[in-house]
């Protein structure tokens, strides 16, 4: 009998007030899309420490490997943080880090893989559809601008992910380069 007595409440407050289920129905929505955007935030947070602490230990041991490197270790995870200069200069980095990692005598020859190239010409494209994504709605207000502005991330967030998925080739590509080449560095312990 509790059950249906639990019934006839909701019955009651359903039939007292008719918006109520909608309202709980647009909270519940809020509360979920919510924890999804606090739990993406931390996995991207915790995403953007290993990557950034990964891409300043493989550029000091490129450093040690070939002293003549022009990018230094803290420039290399510096560069993502300067505006405009973070379009190229995090390219150059890695690029140089790969080179080494390659042939640390004559690493200027060595050619730049397409690997590498991919993953920035998504990263910079994602990056550009996500702010452009940002930027619309806040500098004009119709639907329209509304839905392209959800295009442009779906777009954006797409590019991200194919970015991250060849940067996990390129770690581990770079990462075992480094390991055959240099057996005495405990960078990666």
């Amino acid at each position: 009998m509790p059950f249906s007595m639990l019934a006839d409440v909701r019955e009651y407050l359903l039939d007292a007030n008719p918006g109520l289920l909608s309202g709980i129905d647009e909270y519940v929505q809020y509360r979920a899309a919510l924890m999804a955007y606090k739990a993406h935030l931390v996995f991207f947070l915790y995403s953007v420490y290993f990557v950034l602490r990964w891409t300043y230990r493989v550029n000091q041991n490129a450093r040690q490997l070939a002293a003549d490197k022009t990018i230094a270790p803290a420039w290399a995870v510096g560069w993502y943080f300067i505006p405009i200069a973070h379009f190229w200069k995090p390219f150059q980095a890695m690029r140089e880090t790969w080179q080494i990692a390659t042939d640390a005598t004559n690493w200027r020859s060595v050619a730049v893989p397409g690997l590498l190239r991919m993953w920035w010409i998504f990263w910079v494209i994602g990056s550009i559809l996500i702010l452009a994504s940002e930027l619309l709605p806040m500098r004009f207000s119709s639907l329209a601008i509304f839905m392209v502005g959800d295009v442009l991330s779906v777009a954006g967030s797409v590019a991200g992910i194919v970015s991250a998925l060849v940067l996990i080739r390129i770690i581990k590509e770079i990462t075992r380069r480094q390991m055959v080449v240099n057996t005495t560095s405990t960078v990666f312990d």
